[in-house]
């Protein structure tokens, strides 16, 4: 695993001990995912209108080399979308050889695949999105107009069909069978089951907060637990971040049980047992079990999560040694704030802007 360093606009990559192993040479760069990340240049007579992209390994080495192409993404379950010069995309292996030809549109209205989970990706069309297997083969005959990706045997849905603004999203499995469940709502920014639950949104009950609506569905549309919150992380690692309105975080678990009782001002999410928290506009780090191993004294420490958010943080994750975090010193004015990388102890490896 390596991390992105910047110098002169241009980036390169240090590992885990702080030491340069790709020297600052690319425009831009992507995110670690089963050892491979995509960097690109761009061409220096026509700068952004033909764009270099290819592929790194944790060594460094260009293990798929940086050709013309305007879109690829980041390798999930072996396969990785890559766009050829048709401006149709397929799925490219690790070693940059294309298993499914490029036949499928690069986007549908602004979205794009985020590739295969549990054998499957959604794939999008001009007419809307499907799913397809390993093999290239379609699972379905219909359109959808949102398609997630499958997690624990159900994917979220909302057929093309529902031209309504409030379109309703449902729990699809790869049987194309809709799941039943209790009465709720789906919210957009769900990414589906993990940890065999979900969450939803609840009807409104006389005693609870108006806001404090998110609970939990399994994977038979039964209510997990009764707990209600107001913001809801997901759950990852057995654990989900909660709050209750006017309250502060903690941390459940698959029973809907507190293992970290609601006492911080914000908690990250967790990355193999570690997280960032805020508490008294400063940040740490703890564990699992609530236990402070850094305690706060940064003024910022993202995730565990590495380089560029992706849209569903907890998929494909990898085990990262380093995150960035923005130390808390004193600056003048209109001077930037210095961010560097720690490692899980707290110790500062190395600055970002190198």
């Amino acid at each position: 695993m390596l991390y992105p360093v910047v110098r002169s606009d241009k980036y390169g990559f240090i590992d885990s001990k702080g030491e340069l192993i790709v020297e600052p040479t690319y425009n831009l760069v992507g995110r670690f995912t089963e050892d491979r990340c995509i960097v690109e240049k761009f061409d220096e007579i026509n700068l952004e209108s033909d764009r270099l992209q290819g592929y790194i390994n944790s060594h460094g080495e260009e293990i798929i080399p940086l050709i013309s192409c305007q879109f690829c993404t980041s390798f999930s379950e072996g396969l990785a979308q890559f766009e050829v010069v048709n401006g149709k995309v397929g799925f490219i292996d690790r070693c940059g050889k294309f298993k499914i030809t490029p036949q499928f549109e690069i986007d549908y209205d602004g979205g794009v695949s985020l590739g295969f989970s549990e054998g499957v990706a959604a794939v999008a069309f001009e007419e809307g999105w499907t799913y397809i297997n390993i093999q290239g083969e379609e699972l379905f005959d219909v359109r959808f107009e949102i398609a997630k990706r499958f997690q624990d045997g159900y994917a979220v849905v909302s057929s093309v069909e529902q031209v309504s603004q409030t379109q309703e999203l449902f729990f699809l499995d790869k049987t194309g069978q809709r799941l039943e469940t209790i009465p709720c709502k789906i919210s957009i920014q769900c990414q589906g089951f993990r940890n065999g639950l979900c969450e939803v949104i609840l009807p409104l009950l006389s005693e609870e907060h108006e806001l404090d609506r998110i609970g939990f569905i399994n994977t038979t549309g039964n209510l997990a637990f009764e707990g209600r919150f107001a913001h809801s992380s997901g759950f990852h690692e057995g654990l989900c971040i909660v709050k209750k309105t006017g309250g502060k975080f903690g941390v459940i678990n698959t029973q809907g049980e507190w293992v970290i009782e609601p006492l911080y001002q914000e908690i990250g999410l967790f990355n193999y047992g570690i997280a960032p928290f805020r508490q008294n506009q400063q940040w740490g780090l703890l564990n699992a079990l609530g236990e402070v191993i850094v305690s706060p004294q940064f003024a910022f420490i993202d995730s565990f999560i590495g380089y560029l958010r992706p849209p569903d943080p907890f998929h494909n994750r990898e085990f990262l040694e380093l995150t960035t975090a923005i130390l808390a010193e004193p600056r003048k004015k209109n001077q930037p704030t210095k961010q560097v990388y720690i490692n899980r102890t707290g110790e500062m490896i190395s600055s970002f802007d190198i």
